[in-house]
């Protein structure tokens, strides 16, 4: 009956059931922001992975093509593998190059011999 009628004793039971409400309450606030703090998180880390699926997608799309390209080019399939297996390909089209420098040098000294005889030249 002493403790329980003492004032000290009370107050101090005040005391504790006020800091054990505050206690309470912010173990609830730290909860929530814990909580929401994971569903931000989550919903990050759903984001991050969409996209590592779409660039992870789209390598292997490049890879598959990229093999395919060189499969082909080794069996002599297409244009590159033409150029990789028939040589007379290769030297026709070198030729062609060659002769088209040729071509590009004579037009030009012609158009330069038709600017100094006067003859007006207009390339657009």
């Amino acid at each position: 009956n002493e403790l329980v009628n003492d004032p000290e004793v009370r107050k101090d039971i005040q005391t504790t059931m006020n800091n054990m409400r505050t206690l309470s309450e912010k173990l609830n606030t730290g909860a929530d922001t814990v909580a929401a703090l994971a569903e931000d998180s989550r919903r990050n880390f759903d984001q991050v992975a969409k996209k590592f699926v779409a660039v992870a997608d789209d390598l292997s799309l490049t890879i598959n093509t990229l093999q395919q390209t060189v499969a082909d080019a080794r069996s002599g399939k297409g244009t590159m593998g033409k150029l990789l297996r028939d040589p007379s390909l290769y030297d026709n089209f070198n030729d062609t190059v060659e002769r088209l420098g040729l071509t590009v040098t004579e037009v030009k000294m012609l158009i330069e011999k038709w600017q100094k005889e006067g003859v007006p030249v207009k390339l657009d």
